[in-house]
């Protein structure tokens, strides 16, 4: 299984640079470990990062989240709280390796590969293996994703 998920250039940063270890989603996130997770840079940026694998997804009250894992969300207090003012539970997505594309995919280049694709506001599901394939051909140094085509 291989999901796009869309994050603010900000958070994305810290993402990249390892201070962020953790995502937090606002709803129920129903994928399993393993998973493929393409990283998408959001507006202005609107492109493709990198990839990463979820080592595992567990779910907890916003308190519980910042017990817990304050030093690793990446966010202040108030700004979970701003994100998560109506949510009872929140995702919390541990990733393993993060792996930088050598050149980023813009969104009009992701377009030409998967028709009509839009930016998800949460989380979306990929059918097929067209962007692992893209990838690979235009990235030729990324091993991880031809063994995910094993």
């Amino acid at each position: 299984m291989q999901i796009i998920i869309s994050i603010k250039p900000r958070i994305m940063s810290k993402i990249i640079n390892g201070s962020k270890k953790i995502e937090i989603r606002s709803r129920r996130m129903n994928v399993i470990p393993g998973t493929l997770v393409w990283l998408y840079s959001s507006s202005p940026e609107k492109k493709l990062i990198g990839y990463t694998f979820i080592e595992k997804i567990e779910f907890f009250s916003k308190k519980e989240v910042w017990n817990k894992y304050k030093s690793k969300i990446g966010i202040s207090k108030v700004e979970l709280d701003e994100y998560s003012h109506n949510s009872c539970q929140l995702s919390v997505i541990h990733f393993q390796n993060i792996y930088c594309l050598n050149e980023y995919i813009s969104l009009v280049e992701i377009r030409s590969i998967i028709k009509n694709f839009n930016p998800p506001q949460f989380f979306k599901i990929l059918q097929d293996n067209i962007l692992i394939k893209h990838v690979i051909e235009k990235h030729n140094n990324q091993m991880q994703l031809t063994t995910f085509l094993s």
